[in-house]
């Protein structure tokens, strides 16, 4: 299984593969509000960091 992120803006869904930019995703001027992710890894030091700083772009792409 593949990693996929969905974020959730109004009634619309974008799904998201790893590393893919959220950047811009609005539902009629709505930002994200949800986030479903599914995971299936497994992560040395490097590469959890890494990981954790695309949730943390994930979460700025979010309504506040």
């Amino acid at each position: 299984m593949e990693s996929k992120y969905t974020l959730t803006a109004g009634t619309k869904d974008y799904v998201l593969k790893e590393n893919q930019s959220p950047k811009g995703l609005r539902h009629n001027d709505i930002r994200p509000t949800t986030l479903k992710i599914e995971v299936n890894a497994s992560f040395d030091r490097k590469s959890l960091l890494h990981h954790i700083n695309y949730l943390i772009s994930l979460s700025k792409a979010m309504a506040q």
